[in-house]
């Protein structure tokens, strides 16, 4: 999906593969390290979880896991620059883990709800694990876009709604949520096994408070491409064999 961002520069939003393994550990330890910097001496735990040796070994067993089942996904924003000649390179600035609604999610949901999910019920969740982008490029839309492709993935799959999980000091999640469809905050909790930051944090004998937040409409928060949606009339069959290269070039 192409996106023309803020800054007019074109950005290229994908499900992410293997071969951008180390630039997506660049970009998720700088705006984890930033995110969460005023929590940095309450959770000294969860500073040390961003770490790049530990997000290398994270992401490496996320991209093992989403090769064994096809409803996780890692997804990256890309920006695209074009020299002279015309030549194309691209640089990953934004990235996310996204899914269908694990066990843990579906048991937290119950939690809230006070009654089991019927299995067809559940299947109409997709799960927003985690989401960043590079603080240089922050303030540009690319969360949004990003969230437009999780959203277009996700519905297409027949998910209605989506779960995802925040710290619960973080006063910015609300404002995020608001701007890409809107959410809304399920409760507090802070049991959550499958999450290294939580773990760590446990067995130093820390507690981090965390928030299960609802995205009630993923169709609110569906995108089209930006080549698509700008020239769908005059140009249809232009737009389905448009390059990066000849938008980067021509600064579309």
């Amino acid at each position: 999906m192409m996106y023309k961002a803020k800054d007019g520069h074109l950005y290229r939003v994908r499900t992410a593969e293997r071969r951008d393994l180390l630039q997506m550990v660049r970009v998720h330890n700088l705006s984890a390290c930033r995110t969460y910097e005023p929590f940095r001496k309450q959770y000294p735990h969860l500073y040390t979880a961003f770490s790049k040796a530990n997000l290398k070994s994270s992401w490496d067993g996320y991209f093992a896991k989403c090769e064994k089942n096809e409803n996780f996904i890692g997804i990256v924003v890309e920006k695209l620059s074009a020299d002279s000649r015309g030549n194309v390179t691209s640089r990953i600035v934004g990235v996310c883990k996204a899914g269908t609604l694990g066990p843990q999610y579906r048991e937290h949901l119950e939690e809230v709800r006070g009654q089991k999910l019927a299995d067809k019920e559940a299947a109409a969740y997709a799960n927003l694990q985690t989401i960043y982008i590079d603080p240089a490029y922050q303030g540009l839309g690319l969360g949004r876009a990003i969230m437009g492709y999780f959203a277009n993935h996700y519905s297409a799959k027949g998910c209605r709604h989506a779960l995802t999980e925040t710290l619960g000091g973080y006063a910015e999640s609300p404002k995020f949520f608001n701007k890409v469809g809107g959410a809304e905050c399920l409760g507090d909790y802070s049991e959550d096994p499958q999450k290294a930051v939580n773990n760590s944090a446990q067995a130093a004998g820390q507690d981090i408070p965390l928030k299960l937040w609802l995205m009630p409409d993923l169709s609110a928060m569906k995108m089209t491409c930006y080549f698509e949606r700008k020239y769908r009339k005059q140009q249809a069959k232009r737009v389905a064999v448009m390059t990066a290269a000849k938008g980067a070039r021509y600064g579309y």
